[in-house]
């Protein structure tokens, strides 16, 4: 029932409301006339009436975003009760079956072998789009995003010992005069990729599945002397800081 739009009728309606729920607050616990007590199947089924379908005070309406938000927050603030457990109705876990096997025909279900043996037989042939490589290729990287991270330890450790790079190394040096591009300082110079490494090697992974050294080595970017520049210690220790592994393969996954 709503509030009445008269004011004074309003504040009384609401003291009213406000005395019932005083007293209804004192039956609490033992002072409860219904304590210790459970209603009959008879009762549940006459209240479960009352309140569903037409005669339920929400029916054919909506709760507006404001409300959402707001029952959002108190529900965050309700402590967590582990003790109370959610006990669905065998109507309703026979309504979410059966709208399961809706929305999912072959549910609980096996093909069967001369099936099976069909739809190989439609397949010979065909070739998939890239759309489609490029969606297999990123669910089996997300799946075996350790195996990958496994690997790219181990080849760029590979590559760091090969002869190639200490060469592609000596040319940058050479080119820079052996001084940091930041300070010019002459002290602890390190070789910098202004491509990472690792993102070099992690887009290798992407078109190829499994890499070994020898594929480094023909890989030409890696080589190229304009990706590498001198950089003293600190100003190469404030280069790494920026990176952000995660956000990086996330932004490579997006591109490709």
């Amino acid at each position: 029932m709503p509030a009445p739009k008269d004011p004074q009728k309003a504040q009384a309606w609401k003291d009213k409301l406000r005395s019932y729920w005083k007293g209804k607050s004192q039956n609490v616990g033992i002072n409860n006339p219904f304590y210790g007590k459970k209603h009959t199947k008879l009762s549940i089924s006459k209240i479960s009436r009352a309140a569903t379908g037409s005669n339920n005070p929400m029916f054919g309406k909506n709760h507006s975003i404001e409300t959402r938000k707001k029952m959002r927050i108190a529900s965050a603030k309700r402590p967590p009760r582990p003790h109370i457990k959610i006990h669905f109705s065998k109507s309703t876990i026979k309504a979410l079956i059966e709208r399961n096997k809706k929305l999912k025909p072959m549910l609980g279900k096996h093909l069967s072998e001369s099936h099976k043996k069909l739809l190989r037989m439609k397949r010979l042939g065909t070739k998939l789009s890239e759309k489609t490589k490029n969606k297999i290729s990123k669910s089996l990287i997300k799946r075996y995003a350790g195996c990958y991270f496994h690997d790219m330890k181990k080849l760029r450790h590979d590559l760091l010992e090969l002869n190639e790079y200490r060469e592609w190394k000596s040319k940058i040096l050479f080119r820079d005069h052996g001084k940091c591009v930041r300070c010019g300082t002459r002290i602890n110079i390190h070789v910098h990729h202004k491509i990472w490494l690792s993102e070099m090697i992690y887009k290798l992974l992407l078109k190829h599945m499994s890499i070994k050294t020898k594929d480094l080595i023909k890989f030409k970017p890696l080589w190229d002397i304009k990706n590498g520049i001198c950089l003293c210690e600190f100003h190469h220790m404030n280069e790494h800081r920026k990176r952000n592994y995660p956000t990086l393969f996330r932004r490579l996954d997006e591109k490709n």
